[in-house]
Formats: C-alpha cells, sequence, structure tokens
C-alpha cells in the first residue's frame, strides 16, 4: 500500500468561516486607517444623560410587558437608541480580549463594497441566511474557562457573537456555521441553548443575538450575562472606541499572567530578544483600538498605564518602532526588482502608502484620573478607503483563491493516493460505471474508493443491491467526503466536484472493461484520469462527464478563471491553463494515443506534490 504522509486530510473547522470573515474585514478597516472625529464619543466616566436615563426607563417598561429580561430589553433600546456604538449586552465580565466589527456600517461604504461583494461569495445569504448588510455587529471574545485563566485558552474554539439589525431566523446560519442540520437542545441556568454536530453551541438570548462557540464558554455567557451582571473590568476605557466600525480591546494583565504561565510551562521567555519594546506589555494595563470612516477620519490605538512616568516610557517605545517600520519598507522598495513585474505596480502603490502613514502617525501622552493614556493617531481622509480596498482586494483574492486550489488539489492528491491503493488490493483501477456482486446494480467509483479514503464505516451502510438513489443509499449521500468537494463548495452540498471522463480510451474508460496501470501505454504522467468539473451530479451517482474523440471537448473547470486541475495517473496534481490546446488536452484525456506531451507549455505542477507510481 502506498503512504504519503505529508498528505493533509480533512478541512478547516467551522468556527474558522466566520473569523475569516471578521479577519478580512477588520484588515481591511485598519489598513484603511479612520477612526472617529474628536468629540464624537463622551469621555469615560460621564454622568448618564438624560437619553440614557429614559432608555434604562424604557426597558423596564418593555421587559414587563413582553415578560423578557432587563438585559434583554437594554439590549433592544441600545439598538433602537443608539446603533453607532457597539452593544455589550452579552458579552461576560470576565471577557478579556474583544475584537468588533460593524458590518451593515461598513457595506453601505462605496469603496468597501468590493470588499464586501466578494465576502459575501464565502458567506453566501442563500447558505446562512442572513446578508452582510445586516450583519449589525460581530465579536470575537476571549473568555477564560476558569478565574483567571488563559483569554487564549477558551475552550475548544473562539465565542463568536452576531447581532442583525433585524428579527431574524438563525436556523440557516446555524446549519451553514456546524454543517449540519442536526442540533440538540439542552438547558443552562434556565435558559435554552443548542448544540450542533461539530459540537459547538449555540446561545439565542433574543431574536437579534446569537452567541456560539465551545459549551463550557457558553454556560459561562449565560450566568455572566444575567439581569445585574457586571461589565468588563475595562467598559469604561472601552467607550473611546465604543462608536467605531472595528474595535480591539485587551486586558493586558491578563495577557501578561497567561504569558508568565506559559514561560512556567515551557521554560523559555516568548519574548526573547524583545526586550527593548517589553514596556509595550509590562507598562500597560487595557490597550484599545479604533477605526471608523468619515470625512475627516482617523484610526487610534490607545494604551493606559498606571502612571505618567510609564507612560511616557511607552511612548518612547512606539516613536522607535516608527522608524524600524520604515527601514523596513526602504528594504521592500529595494527588492522589487526581484519580484514578478505584473506585481511591481501594486506592491509599490502598498509601499507608499503605508509610508505616508508612517509619515503621519502621532504619539500623545495624557493624564487621567488615575495613571495616563497613551494615544497613537493617524489621520487621513475618505479617499483612503476606495485606494486601499483597491490596493489590497487583489492581493486577497489572489490569497484566498491560492488557499482555495492548494485545498483542491490536496483532495484531488487524495484520490490518487486511493486509487493507486485500490490497484494494489484489486489489481486494475475502479471503472466509471462499477457492477455490484449482483451483476447488474451500478455504483460509482466515488462510493468504490471510500475504504481508501478512511471512510470504510460509509461504504459499510452503502447498501450495493440498490440503486444509488434508494432510501437506504440517500442516507449515505448526504455524507460527502470532504475530498469530492472543492473547498468553495458550502459544507453538506452532495455534488461532486471531482469527475472522471467517460469514453473508449480515456483514463477510467466507460465502464465496459477493467483498466489497470499496464494499459495506460502513454505513461501515467500523461495520462488525467480525474479532473475538476461544476456539475449538478450527486457523488453517489454512477454518472460522470461523457467524452468523444469527434465531439466538443466538455466544459471542465468552473472555480477559477485562470484554469482547472487534473490528477494524472502517477498521482501528481497540475494546474491546466485555461487556453490549453485542444490537441494537447485531447492527448491528456487518451490512454494510448501515443502522443508526446510537453508540460512546459500546458500547466505548472503544484507544490509539494510527488510522483505515487511505483
Amino acid at each position: 500500500m502506498l503512504r504519503d504522509t505529508g498528505l493533509v486530510r480533512g478541512s478547516a473547522p467551522q468556527w474558522r468561516r466566520g473569523l475569516a470573515v471578521a479577519t478580512l474585514l477588520g484588515a481591511a478597516v485598519l489598513l484603511s486607517g479612520i477612526r472617529p472625529p474628536e468629540g464624537g464619543l463622551a469621555a469615560a466616566g460621564d454622568e448618564q444623560t438624560g437619553v440614557e436615563l429614559a432608555q434604562a426607563d424604557k426597558a423596564k417598561r418593555k421587559a414587563r410587558k413582553e415578560k423578557i429580561s432587563i438585559r434583554e430589553a437594554k439590549a433592544a433600546a441600545a439598538r433602537q437608541g443608539d446603533k453607532a456604538k457597539f452593544d455589550l449586552s452579552f458579552v461576560p465580565s470576565t471577557t478579556q480580549l474583544l475584537i468588533g466589527l460593524r458590518p451593515a456600517q461598513m457595506a453601505v461604504v462605496k469603496g468597501f463594497r468590493p470588499l464586501v461583494g466578494m465576502i459575501e461569495q464565502n458567506v453566501r445569504p442563500e447558505q446562512t441566511g442572513i446578508a452582510i448588510s445586516n450583519f449589525d455587529q460581530f465579536l470575537l471574545m476571549g473568555i477564560p474557562l476558569v478565574a483567571g485563566g488563559d483569554p487564549f485558552g477558551f475552550g475548544r474554539e473562539p465565542t463568536m457573537a452576531v447581532t442583525t439589525t433585524k428579527s431574524t431566523s438563525f436556523e440557516k446560519f446555524i446549519s451553514w456555521s456546524s454543517g449540519s442540520d442536526d442540533r440538540s437542545e439542552k438547558k443552562h441556568s434556565g435558559r435554552k441553548y443548542v448544540v450542533g454536530k461539530n459540537g459547538s453551541a449555540y446561545y439565542l438570548p433574543n431574536d437579534q443575538n446569537l452567541i456560539f462557540g465551545s459549551e463550557d464558554v457558553i454556560r459561562i455567557v449565560i450566568d455572566q450575562t444575567k439581569d445585574g451582571a457586571k461589565a468588563p473590568s475595562w467598559n469604561d476605557e472601552f467607550q473611546t472606541v465604543a462608536g467605531s466600525q472595528f474595535c480591539y480591546v485587551l486586558d493586558m494583565n491578563a495577557g501578561r499572567a497567561m504569558f508568565e504561565r506559559q514561560r512556567g510551562r515551557s521554560g523559555r521567555d516568548p519574548f526573547a530578544g524583545l526586550t527593548m519594546f517589553s514596556p509595550l506589555w509590562e507598562k500597560t494595563s487595557v490597550t484599545a483600538a479604533g477605526v471608523q470612516f468619515g470625512t475627516d477620519s482617523r484610526a487610534s490605538v490607545t494604551a493606559w498605564c498606571n502612571n505618567k512616568e510609564d507612560a511616557v516610557l511607552v511612548q518612547r517605545t512606539v516613536q522607535s518602532l516608527i522608524p524600524l517600520a520604515q527601514n523596513m519598507m526602504a528594504a521592500n522598495k529595494s527588492q522589487l526588482q526581484k519580484m514578478p513585474k505584473e506585481m511591481r505596480g501594486q506592491i509599490s502603490s502598498m509601499i507608499a502608502f503605508v509610508e505616508q502613514l508612517l509619515s503621519d502617525i502621532k504619539v500623545g501622552v495624557a493624564s487621567t484620573d488615575p495613571g495616563a493614556k497613551v494615544e497613537l493617531t493617524v489621520e487621513t481622509d475618505a479617499a483612503t478607503i476606495p485606494l486601499m480596498v483597491g490596493l489590497t482586494l487583489p492581493a486577497i483574492q489572489s490569497a484566498r483563491m491560492a488557499a482555495r486550489r492548494a485545498q483542491s488539489s490536496n483532495n484531488m492528491k487524495q484520490l490518487g493516493l486511493a486509487m493507486h491503493n485500490y490497484h494494489a488490493v484489486h489489481k486494475k483501477l475502479p471503472s466509471t460505471v462499477m457492477t455490484a456482486e449482483d451483476g447488474k446494480t451500478k455504483y460509482s467509483w466515488r462510493v468504490a474508493l471510500l475504504p481508501y479514503l478512511g471512510q470504510k464505516p460509509l461504504y459499510d451502510s452503502y447498501n450495493f443491491s440498490e440503486p444509488w438513489d434508494s432510501e437506504d443509499n440517500l442516507k449515505v449521500l448526504k455524507h460527502m467526503p470532504n475530498a469530492f468537494r472543492h473547498p468553495s463548495e458550502s459544507e453538506g452540498t452532495t455534488t461532486s466536484s471531482y469527475y472522471a471522463l467517460t469514453g473508449e480510451n480515456t483514463g477510467l474508460g466507460n465502464g465496459d472493461k477493467a483498466i489497470g496501470f499496464r494499459d495506460i501505454v502513454d505513461g501515467l504522467s500523461n495520462t488525467a484520469l480525474v479532473f475538476d468539473a461544476k456539475r449538478a451530479i450527486p457523488w453517489t451517482k454512477p454518472e460522470d462527464i461523457k467524452y468523444s474523440a469527434d465531439e466538443d471537448v466538455p466544459a471542465l473547470g468552473g472555480y477559477e478563471p485562470s484554469g482547472f486541475l487534473a490528477l494524472l495517473g502517477d498521482g501528481t496534481v497540475r494546474m491546466i491553463t485555461s487556453t490549453v490546446d485542444e490537441k494537447i488536452l485531447r492527448a491528456m484525456i487518451s490512454r494510448s494515443g501515443g502522443e508526446v506531451i510537453d508540460w512546459s507549455t500546458v500547466s505548472s505542477k503544484p507544490a509539494g506534490q510527488r510522483s505515487l507510481a511505483p
């Protein structure tokens, strides 16, 4: 049996989808360099205004009338009365890290529309049930499992909270996030929550809020967001960025405690070699960043210190970092000529933009009661948003496409390895159409490969005496392995992304006879067995793509404009350009045409691939 220890199986956990969306939006906002205008927020410690008192009274009346908790009523009043600020009604008091986004507000900014459009291609409203424009806020929270615990050890996965702009059914979103419609209902402290098939817990305190993450942390959220619960210790500092479209808050005291524990466990200093920058984490108590768009916009990062002496030390440390960053930009500029020509213009523009931001940074110290704070600000204008999105969007799209291509290549590599292992056992390759032992019932080669993809239980549950769409076999259909799913397709899809070409003299033939490696006389490295292609064919259905040398070559690919992937007989996966010569493509499809293929004119061999041929 052939083995390849470099093969990565499976796919990323479902929670990474939400995290990826937050990262894309957050990165774009930060790079745009923006913050609310001066005076736009009340200073921390201000007394309640008449509006705030009226909202509190309204919340109490709403709670009595609708028989909901006062905290839930206050959350609803906050959404109605102050939509410009983040709502922390369901953020536990022990939260030590908070990252927040306001997608709905960003979606209406013209400069961000291309980015929002790209994100909605990945987080599709028809799958999640919610459009980006209906996500009022998105929070990622670092909540320790025990008091004083690791803020980044927040259970099995991060804890995220979604607030929508209107009453919403989260059923589709939960199915999309968990990868299944299957879920069980549980109760804790009188509150209901559900647990998805992936083990994640989902808590819906009302029809506009959903909090999800590890079950143990969701229980903490329920306990710490009841009526009368305390606000996080950094709530006052947070008010300086509460009106932003992007915010970040970190309790540095908790961060230091975590690093000390890590140092004690490993015996190594996580900041070894960075001693000159140590005031940034040793002399600060809370750090907050805020970004917001406007005609006169700015980005800010503020760090609170115990006294002015510490604040001055932090200020000097930040100021020393600016020349270092400028030197890095200069070094990158000197390397431009070594980069591909098509990338030079874009990278040069990005370097110029960052250099301008670095030259505009201002770092000041102000006294607070008690202590002092250090504030870093960068001024810019509204034109920055489309400029930065225009510069970063191609890079983001390219990286996203490259990541998907790599995962798809890995899927096909799994299929190639499975075919070689199948051949080692049966002395032949699986046919495009397989025939069961009864001599008449047909099934797919994809089903035949299941034991060689680590899916033996799924294979055993398939009833080979019944057609693929029988009641029993439709249950198997619902559990398509990720090896048959392109990474751009959503979890839960049951149509394959990878197909053989069915016909005379193709790699796997047309099912009328067994084909072994010895029958591929053109050579395993010159013959394609499987291609990626968009088709509405269920993965268990014994059907692939028909091919005839006398007819047009069928459309292949469809997942990216530059071309499609092909799995060759030797187990390698190649990217075939969309402009490939038809004669060469037909030569690749045939197993015994006697053609010679010059691969340097056809494709690129994905990194990390090696032949599996014996």
